[in-house]
């Protein structure tokens, strides 16, 4: 499986463990697919990745769970999307290392 799907698949699978997300509910998360493959790409990993990352799950988060779970805490959110953040910013860089052998 290629990095990016893995990561996605993990991000998803957290998200869905937190908030407590039914599996017929569908999670797209289409801000998040769209730059990690951009992110993937690049040389190195800088602040403003993590930035775009943590702004594509928040965006895709507040769309897709609205009306879908019960009220929703964007406090929690928010540090949900920081804590995937540094998850997806840890395994780039580790894969960034890999690559340099």
């Amino acid at each position: 499986m290629k990095l990016e799907g893995r990561i996605a698949e993990t991000v998803e699978t957290i998200i869905r463990q937190r908030i407590g997300l039914p599996k017929e509910v569908t999670l797209n998360l289409c801000n998040f697919r769209q730059v990690l493959p951009e992110i993937v790409s690049s040389t190195r990993i800088v602040s403003s990745h993590a930035k775009e990352i943590r702004t594509a799950l928040m965006k895709d988060l507040l769309k897709e769970i609205k009306g879908k779970v019960g009220e929703i805490d964007t406090k929690k959110i928010w540090e949900l999307c920081e804590e995937l953040k540094d998850y997806v910013v840890e395994e780039l860089k580790e894969s960034k290392r890999d690559e340099k052998g």
